[in-house]
Order: C-alpha cells, then structure tokens, then sequence
C-alpha cells in the first residue's frame, strides 16, 4: 500500500493535468490528485486541456481516451510534440490492440484500464514521480557540471546518501580511474579521502564530513586529498542540495594548491610580510570567486552585530564586501568589519572605510589585514554602560585620581579608559581594586572586587585597559539582569540610527 505523505512529499514541486469529460469523475479525481500535490489543474475535454498544458506546462498529464472535441490520444500527440519529457498517463474503458499501438508508439507512460483501481493509481504516479525526479537530478547535475568545467581544476561528484553516483573527468583522472564504479570498488567512504588537517574538513571519531556541513552556516571548506601519485593537494570543497530531494548532493572540488596557501594554516602569519598579503590576497580572490559566505562582525557600545557577507571585489589596494542594511549600519558606526570564516585561517579586519552604498548594499576599505584574536571567541557578553555609572579605581590602597571612564563591562572582566597609567598597575603582586555603580531603573547596581592586570592600548590622548575581575555570585547574578536590559536599550537605540 502505498504512504500517501512519503507520496506527497517526493512530490514536492510536481504538478498534474487531469482531463476527463466526466464531470463527476474529473471532480472526484481532482480532489485526490490535490491532496498529493499543490498544483493541479483540470479541464472537461481534450481542446480545454491542451490549452490548459500549454498554459501551464505540467509534469504529469493524466487523460481520458474517449473524449468530445479531442480524444485522449490526439491530446498526448500534441503534448508530446510541445514536451516528451511529459509522463502521459492514459485511463481508458477499452483494451483495445489499436490503443496499445499509439501507447508505444507515442512513449506513453503508462496505460490504466477503467474503473480504476486507486492503489493501481497510486503506484504509477509514484513511479512517475520518481522517474521525473532522476530525469531532474540528471539534467541538475549536467547543468552544474558544465558551468563549474569551465575551469578545468574543479572536479564535480554526485551523492546519493554517503554513495558517490556521477564524477566529471577532472575528479575520476585525479583518482586514476576511468568510472564511478571503479571509484566505489576502490574507496567505500568518499570521507575517508579527506586528511585530517585543524581547521579543514575530514571525518573524526565524534562527527562525519557531512554532519559538519549540514551543522555549519558556511558553504565552503578547505580540504586535504592525496592524488593517484599519493601528493597532497589543498581543495576548496563546495557543496550544493538538490530542491526537494534530502538524498543527492552535489560536490565541486576547486583545486588550489598552486596557490601555495597551506603555510597560512600552518604557522602564525606575519601580516607586515609582503610575500603573506599577497597570498591572502590569492585566498580572498578564490573566496570571491566561489562567492564563498563570510560573517562580517560588529560592535555597536559592546552589542554585537553579526550578519553574512560576500567578497565582490579584491586587490591589493582595496576590498569591496556586500552585507545587508543593518550590517551596513553597524559598519558605518564603528568604521570598521572583522571577517570571520572557517575557510580562513585568521580573522580579517578590514579599515580606512572608502564608501558605503545602502542602495547596491556594498562597503568598500581601504586596509584589510589578519589578526589573530577573533570576536567569534568571547567567551561572555559586554556592553557599554550609558552614562550614569560611577566608577573608581585604586592601586595599592591608592585612587586613581584622573580621567576614567567604562568603555565596556562583563560577569569577569571590564574595560576601563584612563588618561594617564597609574603606578605600579603593570607590576606582578600589585592590588588592583575596582568599584562600579550601574545606575539604571530605581535600583542601582553596586560591585567591585578585586582586578587583574590583563592588557592595555595606547591612544594619542589615553589608555584602554582590560582587567579581570572576581565578582561574587550575588554580584555576577545582578550584572546579568543589568546587562540584559542594557542590550535591549542598545538594540533599540541600534535600530533608531
């Protein structure tokens, strides 16, 4: 018997033309074919119903023989010559040997005899369904395939479920064998292939290569293969689902190791290196022109703002991204984006903002260079205070007696701007103690504890200082209430820039 939701599910996105000049069997028939698929038309004689396919152009065409105007075989004539790859089904009251004839000869999918038997029905429409569905993939596959051969370094390769069905030349010579079959008899796990390497894609004891594409935002990945010489090779490894189909995927492989990229994976980059620009230049061109997805990350007083972003244009002078309004916004406020990607090997920030376009949604920087830290990597949430806050700070039992300010706040740790340093602050042993007073609603915040030299920048006319802090849990319970509140104040002054 067949599931009639696993049969309306393959169906996804398979329409159906019904034509009969029974009234009550084309009403009856409508309603069941409606509850397998969302889109499905009618018509009440063979003319009505060639107009209604040339109007629609449905995948399946389900019609009557015996017809008033035009008879179920002219109409599939017609039909056939518009479209073959239309699957006909023919529903007649008579076996008849000269019916037969056309049902071959016109390609016909198949031929169900009156009454109907609706389990009969059933069973041929999924076979119709699967067998439009394979003709999609293929022509899915030959489409993607074609346009990635373009540049004769990408290979290509099919899935079915974790089975490698379909491989384009450049991936079967890479691997010294001439079909897929051959490939399968070599290697039963495609994963298998990929080199452990930290930070790329490859299979470990806790998860698949597949599970970690499906669980990442991102859309391409580095990886390591060895080739049929047992040389290793640096790929960009892209992947593509079919619409409506959870069990074919579709992998380009762009082969980049000429690029001699792998040192950047592999060691702290020296970014004052002209030799290293110019080889994140080379990734960020690759990346470009995979339109690889990128997360562009922001601060607005400590409130992050986080979106996706593409590269459009690179060189060595500047770099054009496109991100959406908001991003745009918070781009425009701080000056500044960091790049975050798992296909990169650092963080890039990108300054010296050159022009912005809300309108085509760009940004385009002047400097753009590696770093090591990371906003992916904060551990906990800080804000900016507004400004009624209080804040004092003393050094071996002595106040701090010029500028301060908070730049920003956490549960373990505060950013302090000062303009001058105090004494003894970078000496190992010394105590450091802090108080703050966060003022918001009636009832004030009061903390402090004591800190933790942890590190400094210097500007022309001040300091910015990071120390950790050990607030008890009373403390720690009341700074989260605060900081909630306070992101909800900041997103909605975020919104009204």
């Amino acid at each position: 018997m067949i599931d009639l939701k696993k049969l309306k599910l393959r169906g996804t996105g398979i329409s159906v033309l019904y034509v009969e000049d029974d009234p009550k069997l084309l009403n009856n028939g409508s309603i069941l074919f409606r509850k397998l698929f969302r889109d499905v038309y009618a018509a009440e004689d063979g003319e009505a119903g060639l107009e209604q396919f040339k109007k629609h152009n449905p995948d399946i065409l389900i019609t009557d023989i015996n017809m008033p105007k035009m008879n179920g075989l002219e109409l599939s004539k017609e039909v056939k010559k518009i479209s073959p790859q239309t699957k006909i089904i023919i529903i007649s009251a008579h076996d008849e040997k000269e019916i037969l004839k056309h049902y071959i000869n016109l390609k016909i999918f198949r031929f169900i005899k009156k009454p109907i038997n609706v389990s009969e029905l059933l069973n041929t429409l999924s076979l119709a369904i699967k067998e439009i569905k394979d003709e999609q993939n293929k022509q899915i596959f030959s489409t993607q395939q074609n346009k990635l051969l373009d540049n004769q370094s990408v290979m290509v390769l099919m899935l079915n479920e974790d089975t490698p069905i379909m491989a384009n030349k450049v991936f079967l010579d890479f691997f010294n064998v001439n079909t897929i079959e051959e490939f399968n008899d070599k290697c039963s796990d495609f994963g298998a292939l990929f080199l452990k390497h930290e930070g790329f894609l490859y299979n470990d004891a806790n998860i698949s290569w597949k599970e970690k594409i499906y669980s990442s935002e991102q859309n391409i990945f580095n990886v390591e293969m060895k080739d049929k010489d047992e040389n290793i090779n640096h790929f960009l490894l892209k992947y593509k689902t079919i619409p409506d189909d959870d069990t074919h995927v579709i992998i380009s492989l762009d082969n980049i190791t000429q690029l001699n990229l792998m040192h950047l994976y592999s060691k702290e980059v020296d970014t004052k290196k002209e030799e290293e620009r110019g080889y994140m230049i080379n990734l960020l061109t690759v990346l470009k022109e995979n339109t690889a997805k990128l997360q562009m990350h922001n601060y607005y007083k400590g409130l992050s703002i986080t979106n996706h972003g593409i590269i459009v244009d690179i060189d060595e002078t500047h770099i054009v991204l496109k991100t959406n309004q908001m991003q745009l916004k918070a781009i425009q406020n701080e000056k500044r984006v960091v790049i975050v990607s798992e296909t990169l090997p650092h963080s890039i920030i990108c300054e010296n903002i050159a022009k912005i376009e809300f309108t085509n949604q760009l940004a385009e920087f002047r400097s753009f260079y590696f770093i090591e830290t990371s906003p992916i990597t904060r551990k906990n949430v800080r804000v900016r205070p507004d400004d009624n806050y209080s804040v004092t700070l003393s050094v071996n039992d002595h106040n701090y007696g010029g500028d301060i300010s908070i730049k920003d706040i956490s549960v373990d740790a505060v950013k302090l701007k000062l303009d001058a340093l105090p004494a003894g602050i970078h000496k190992e042993g010394s105590e450091i103690y802090i108080e703050i007073i966060l003022n918001y609603d009636t009832e004030p915040v009061a903390i402090g504890s004591k800190g933790r030299y942890l590190r400094e920048d210097e500007y022309d006319d001040s300091y910015s200082i990071v120390f950790m802090m050990d607030f008890g849990f009373d403390q720690k319970s009341a700074l989260i209430k605060y900081i909630a509140k306070r992101q909800m104040a900041l997103i909605r002054e975020f919104k009204g820039l």
